[in-house]
């Protein structure tokens, strides 16, 4: 039984965006049913009874729209909040500077049509700047499966932006912190709300990072039930 349930675990987790402990939930489900069908027909193998049990459970994509709808892990809900405040901050101000106030996306603009006619060395670092600033992010977008060989992808991409996160916590605390012993008040020093969602968001990404990281590391550490 025990290699039955491995392959519709690995099939499940192929096809769907279960999380480990969802599998986890999902797979306990399917070995009381197959060893209470076989308990009611003696004649059934193993075999058989798991497949008769996952056939009850449903497909993959089916399971997996029920658990959306069950309630989603928390790191889904943190990710979900750190991507809207990134997308918001890219449209408020992120610095203000007397009557001045720039954009994270008129900046990439100005940036852009500087190297484009002038070819400014000055706008191609700060174009490389966002950019590495931003590469983090945006690998929060792929598919991580819990397939074991895969977890090392995932564990490099949390501590890409958790690294991306702590610099910019450095940066900008050092620059208020600069501002603050030169005798301005916290609402004085020119950081805009822009950068405070955006910092906010990497805050909120970080954190989501992490607790997905800790719906896969029984698979890491190889959980019994993912055993071949």
């Amino acid at each position: 039984m025990d290699r039955v349930v491995s392959a519709w675990r690995t099939q499940v987790s192929r096809t769907s965006s279960l999380s480990v402990r969802e599998l986890d939930e999902l797979e306990d489900h399917l070995r009381a049913r197959a060893i209470l069908e076989m308990e009611f027909d003696i004649a059934l193998t193993p075999q058989r009874a798991v497949g008769l049990a996952a056939e009850e459970l449903g497909e993959a994509r089916t399971l997996a729209h029920e658990f959306a709808h069950a309630g989603k892990p928390r790191w889904r809900r943190l990710m979900v909040a750190g991507w809207g405040l990134w997308a918001v901050a890219w449209a408020l101000p992120v610095s203000d500077f007397g009557s001045r106030t720039l954009t994270l996306a008129e900046i990439v603009r100005g940036d852009l049509a500087s190297l484009a006619s002038r070819g400014s060395l000055t706008s191609l670092l700060g174009l490389l700047a966002l950019a590495l600033m931003n590469v983090p992010m945006l690998l929060t977008l792929c598919r991580f499966p819990n397939a074991l060989p895969r977890i090392r992808r995932l564990r490099m991409a949390t501590w890409l932006v958790t690294a991306n996160a702590l610099g910019v916590l450095v940066i900008g605390g050092g620059f208020v912190v600069r501002w603050l012993r030169a005798g301005a008040t916290l609402s004085e020093v020119p950081l805009g709300s822009g950068w405070w969602l955006y910092t906010a968001s990497l805050a909120c990404v970080t954190a989501a990072m992490w607790m997905r990281l800790g719906d896969a590391r029984p698979l890491r550490q190889g959980h019994p039930h993912t055993r071949a």
